[in-house]
């Protein structure tokens, strides 16, 4: 998955187009994404790494735990859950009754990858 994004960002960021490009217009990322291409492709991979230790969950209160500093420092955590609310979660009240988590499941954190 992530090769297909980082190829897609090569293509779309650092290639020259042979025509002027009547869609991809200045801040076009930012408008979409809600922010920079490389950012999004950053916070997709850190959503991924938390579901793969979290049995699929994001916790958003991991952005405030130890180590967060780094990762916060590189990316705002206010940008970080923006973009994965907007573009990478969902409510777990929105999963059928058999999937989601009960009060005593470790995994119900309020967003679901």
């Amino acid at each position: 998955m992530f090769q297909d994004l980082a190829r897609a960002a090569a293509m779309l960021t650092l290639t020259a187009g042979t025509r002027q490009a009547r869609c991809l217009l200045p801040g076009w990322e930012e408008e979409l994404l809600g922010t920079s291409l490389s950012r999004y492709i950053d916070i997709a991979q850190l959503l991924w790494a938390s579901a793969i230790s979290c049995s699929g969950q994001f916790d958003p209160a991991s952005l405030a735990g130890p180590g967060a500093e780094r990762i916060c420092a590189a990316i705002p955590a206010t940008t970080i859950m923006s973009v994965a609310e907007e573009h990478f979660v969902d409510r777990c009240g929105r999963l059928p009754a058999g999937q989601r988590p009960g009060p005593d499941d470790h995994r119900s954190a309020p967003a679901s990858l």
